[in-house]
């Protein structure tokens, strides 16, 4: 759910909020799917959340788990400022501990140190960099991931027959058609946001990538025609 100051729809939070109350993008599954893998983890965990947003999404997943450190990086103020009032991520706030970045992805992922984390999220927030930049931001997820970590990546994917402007044709109808709970302004909007910031990947690239850099797919956790969730461990 990456917020980055440069993508309108996501700084405009009537209409953010309304895709996930109204569970658009899938919100509720994934955040089931998200919640019910995590639940393998019996011992705190170390966790970080590229393209954070306001929380929303890592109070839900992580309310079972027992959080060691939670590290997000969003570059949107105004998601950070909401994050920072949630309760502490995990069912054990006196163990968890909440570190907020205000930065690019790019940016931040070298700063941090080798091998650090159990878990890496990625949920709506990788789409929105072209294929060069993601290779860049894979490569730093192999690195910081734990040799017995995960990368858990949620995101819109193309089938692996599609070109960008086919699947995104395809979503456009979707919204268009579908979004019915939008007003047509906003569902305009929303259009004019993934034609302009949304550079989704095929599934097959993301799993041929991912394994250059020691991360193999497990299984796939939530899949349907737009949105998925995939499940990737280090090669043991």
């Amino acid at each position: 759910m990456n917020t980055s100051d440069g993508d309108s729809i996501f700084n405009e939070w009537d209409l953010y909020d309304s895709i996930v109350q109204f569970n658009w993008m899938r919100h509720r599954e994934l955040a089931t799917a998200f919640r019910d893998h995590l639940e393998m983890y019996t011992t705190p965990i170390r966790v970080l959340d590229l393209g954070c947003g306001d929380g929303w999404l890592a109070e839900r997943i992580l309310s079972a788990c027992s959080v060691e450190q939670y590290t997000g990086i969003d570059s949107s103020q105004a998601a950070m400022d909401r994050h920072a009032v949630r309760p502490l991520p995990g069912r054990d706030v006196t163990v968890a501990g909440r570190n907020l970045l205000l930065g690019d992805i790019l940016a931040e992922l070298p700063q941090l140190p080798d091998a650090d984390y159990d878990v890496v999220v990625a949920s709506y927030s990788l789409h929105h960099f072209v294929t060069e930049q993601k290779e860049t931001v894979l490569h730093e997820i192999g690195r910081l991931v734990k040799p017995t970590g995960c990368f858990l990546w949620a995101d819109v994917i193309r089938s692996n027959a599609e070109t960008r402007e086919e699947f995104l044709s395809r979503l456009t109808t979707e919204i268009s058609e579908r979004w019915t709970s939008l007003s047509v302004e906003q569902r305009m909007e929303a259009v004019d946001h993934i034609w302009k910031c949304d550079f989704p990947e095929r599934e097959a690239w993301m799993r041929e990538e991912l394994a250059r850099w020691g991360l193999a797919e497990v299984q796939p956790l939530f899949r349907d025609d737009f949105f998925g969730l995939l499940s990737f461990e280090k090669a043991r």
